[in-house]
């Protein structure tokens, strides 16, 4: 996965390559335990 940005939240956008080749934009967010 590569990181593309942090959203203003803070919350990680990932970029992930998918099986089909399409890119798709997950945004992690930054959770406490």
């Amino acid at each position: 996965p590569t990181i593309m940005g942090i959203t203003e939240d803070g919350d990680q956008i990932v970029r992930v390559l998918s099986n089909d080749e399409l890119e798709t934009c997950i945004i992690i967010g930054r959770h406490s335990p």
